[in-house]
Order: C-alpha cells, then sequence, then structure tokens
C-alpha cells in the first residue's frame, strides 16, 4: 500500500489478490501456529492498514461527494462518539511535553534529533473508548476524565521506560551503555508490549440488573438474620420443614 501511494504506477492485475492472501496466511499463522512478527514488520503493518482505511474513505468521500474530512469525522463520531475528545487532548498534551523534555535533554547532552527521535512517547498510544452514548459524552466533555486519563498515558510510558531500563541491564549483563555494542542498544526497545483493560458493565448476565441491587439484597437478608434471635429462627425453619412434609406427602 505504501508503494501504491507513492507511485504513479497503478498495481498490476491481482495485486489486492496477492496482498489479501498473503495477509490471510499471516492471519492463519498468528491464530494456530507458533507466531512471531518483528517490531518493524509490525509497524509497517499498522501504515499499511491506515492507508488502507484513508483509502476506503477517500474513495467513498468522492463517491458520495463529500469532503474527506468530512466524511472522516462522521465515521468516527458513529464509531467510537467523537473524533477528538478532551482525553486525546490532554494525552496529546503530555505527549508533547514528554517530546519537549527529550528535546531539551538531547540539547544538554549533544544529540537532540536523535533523542527526540528515541523518545518511548513517540511509540506509545492511549484510547479510550466506550459503547454507549453516555459514557461516550464524558470522555467527549469531561475534563477531570481527560487528567486522569493522561495520568495514565504518563504513568504507562513511565512503565516502558523502567522495561527498556531492565532490558538494557539484561542485554548487556549489567554493563553501563557507553560499553554495549550498538546492536544490544537497538534490541533493547525492539519490542512490542501492551496493556489491556476492560470494564464489561456491573451486572449480572443471567439475570440483567446491576450486581450493587443484588448485593443490596443479599446484605438486606443477612441483616436480618442476624437481628432475629435464634429461637425465632429455629421456629421458623421448623415451620418450613412441616410445611414441607405436608407438600410431600399430598404429592404421594
Amino acid at each position: 500500500m505504501i508503494y501504491i501511494e507513492s507511485s504513479t504506477v497503478g498495481p498490476d492485475e491481482g495485486f489486492f489478490s496477492r496482498l489479501l492472501e498473503e495477509y490471510y496466511k499471516k492471519w492463519l499463522a498468528s491464530r494456530y501456529e507458533e507466531f512471531e512478527m518483528d517490531p518493524g514488520v509490525a509497524s509497517s503493518r499498522v501504515r499499511e492498514a491506515n492507508a488502507v482505511v484513508n483509502s476506503g474513505i477517500r474513495f467513498l468521500a468522492e463517491a458520495e461527494k463529500m469532503e474527506v474530512d468530512a466524511l472522516d469525522e462522521a465515521a468516527s463520531v458513529r464509531a467510537f462518539g467523537y473524533k477528538f475528545s478532551e482525553t486525546s487532548n490532554a494525552v496529546g498534551d503530555v505527549h508533547e511535553i514528554l517530546f519537549d523534555q527529550a528535546e531539551r535533554f538531547g540539547e544538554e547532552h549533544g544529540s537532540r534529533l536523535g533523542t527526540k527521535l528515541a523518545a518511548t512517547t513517540n511509540y506509545c498510544d492511549l484510547d479510550l473508548t466506550a459503547g454507549d452514548r453516555l459514557t461516550q459524552r464524558i470522555i467527549l466533555e469531561d475534563k477531570e476524565i481527560a487528567v486522569d486519563a493522561a495520568q495514565l498515558y504518563h504513568a504507562f510510558v513511565q512503565l516502558l521506560d523502567k522495561i527498556q531500563e531492565k532490558r538494557l541491564e539484561r542485554i548487556c549483563e549489567g554493563r553501563p551503555i557507553e560499553n554495549c555494542t550498538p546492536e544490544q542498544v537497538i534490541d533493547t526497545t525492539d519490542f512490542m508490549i501492551s496493556l489491556k483493560a476492560r470494564y464489561h458493565g456491573g451486572t449480572i448476565p443471567l439475570v440483567g440488573f446491576p450486581w450493587s441491587e443484588a448485593l443490596k439484597g443479599v446484605l438486606s437478608c443477612v441483616s436480618k438474620v442476624m437481628k432475629t434471635p435464634v429461637i425465632e429462627l429455629a421456629t421458623q425453619a421448623k415451620e418450613t420443614e412441616t410445611l414441607a412434609d405436608q407438600i410431600e406427602v399430598a404429592d404421594k
């Protein structure tokens, strides 16, 4: 897809079929076999996927006689409730702060561009999505939630920095970075990692009402039992057993 975007020569006949077949084989391998993909190749796959989506949006926008940006925003709003939110803006602000810190650190140590490019935040993302309109609206507008999400993103970047330090220590067998080979330094950051966190709703699937209501009922029952004298509980149990015996005799 990068070739198509950057070249004036169109793809030959069967190009897309071969491309889809290659992706399908890799998908099967990732599901049913032991599968490894180099982080650089994975990044290329992400760029190719984005190029496919962008090409599709341009095609549909032209067919519907719409502006590409307008269709892109409409698709995002339909899927996620927004194109940009207070949360995405706050995360972007944290990225800019970390990027600026890396730039200033590079100026102090003589490698401004290299330090900027190597900044961990350049290779991290955070998406906060929801499936209902109310929560989507909160993510869109609420600045307090945006700040909390930005802090979560910052903590994730710091976690990655620590993992890189641990990797460097093990790859270089405890030697200072100055005594490591370029290949070892590159291997330090040559990995992929993800943090999955989901909330599936506080309902009991079988009965479909909130856990809070279920717990309220349970606690109410326990509280009643605790306050009832033991003699009264024994009498209630005996009455229940007698009723059960009568039902059993009637059935016979």
